[in-house]
């Protein structure tokens, strides 16, 4: 079964590049370049998800040691494997319709506040694995282009998906709670859906993400609009605090979050999160995230005696 949904995921590639709907480089941490198989074939396509990317832990391990001036304790530390694809589809393919979020479980957020983020745009929803051929086959039929991050692995600090540049003096609206609309204008900056994990001890099959928008404004405006980034110690950011929402995530699902109905409104939330335009023409975005929890042998390094 652990291979299962890996299997799944990466058969994406293969059935929209059969459809010629993929196009475009991969974004991410790494900045990886173009496939060099042809301009038609993204990098992406030739990732195999079933495989950890084991250069994500030597670069890791070999950094906690660059000159060798250190003794290795072997261990077993626990971290969470993380991949982000982005479907990129024409504007109402996804928010106007049912047809994804049919084969989606969206009670896996609390009812309350799974309102309040329809409400602002946002959906989110869980799949297993005998779901993700119907995703599949509904993502395929928009013809969509896909993007996929780095992989990223994180011990248990927060990380961020970066989705959208913000320019100075935007303005950003949401519903509260109390169905109040709030709104500001704010200044440059990015986008994100800010996560952390919170791991079980005692249950590993489960893993809960805790999510929450925020504008960061750490490094200059990126490039991509696919982007998963550790979080730096100091952070500027403003959080829209109210649209925090928690998922308890079963092994071997996957996660999706895109746009609601809602996302037709200009300056909400949900809108400059999944909405983008291109040559006069506009887009929305979809995102599938698939989170693992490893048990890893790593080698905790503590100084030599001189």
């Amino acid at each position: 079964m652990a291979a299962g949904l890996w299997g799944l995921l990466a058969a994406v590639g293969a059935a929209i590049g059969a459809a010629g709907g993929v196009a475009g480089g991969v974004p991410g941490c790494a900045n990886p370049q173009p496939s060099a198989s042809g301009a038609n074939k993204p990098a992406w396509a030739e990732v195999n998800p079933a495989l950890l990317d084991e250069s994500v832990f030597t670069r890791r391990d070999a950094e906690t040691d660059p000159d060798g001036s250190s003794t290795a304790l072997p261990t077993v530390a626990l971290e969470t494997y993380v991949q982000v694809w982005r479907f990129r589809v024409p504007a109402g393919r996804i928010s106007t319709t049912e047809q994804l979020w049919d084969h989606l479980d969206e009670s896996i957020v609390a009812p309350r506040q799974s309102v309040l983020l329809n409400r602002n745009g946002i959906r989110v929803g869980v799949g297993r694995v005998a779901s993700w051929p119907a995703v599949r086959a509904v993502l395929v039929m928009h013809e969509p282009e896909v993007s996929a991050s780095t992989p990223l692995v994180t011990g248990g600090g927060p990380w961020s998906l970066e989705l959208a540049d913000i320019e100075d003096d935007t303005p950003l609206f949401y519903f509260d709670s109390e169905d109040r609309l709030t709104g500001a204008r704010h200044a440059a900056g990015k986008l994100c859906l800010r996560m952390e994990h919170l791991l079980d001890l005692d249950n590993l099959a489960m893993l809960t993400l805790r999510a929450v928008p925020e504008i960061r404004r750490d490094d200059p405006p990126a490039r991509t609009r696919l982007r998963l980034a550790a979080e730096p110690a100091d952070d500027p950011t403003e959080r829209f605090s109210a649209l925090t929402f928690t998922m308890a995530v079963p092994s071997e699902h996957f996660i999706v979050i895109g746009p609601g109905p809602a996302s037709r409104m200009l300056h909400l939330v949900g809108s400059r999160l999944f909405k983008s335009a291109e040559n006069g023409e506009d887009f929305e975005n979809v995102y599938c995230i698939v989170p693992k929890i490893l048990r890893r042998q790593v080698s905790i390094h503590r100084a030599t005696p001189r």
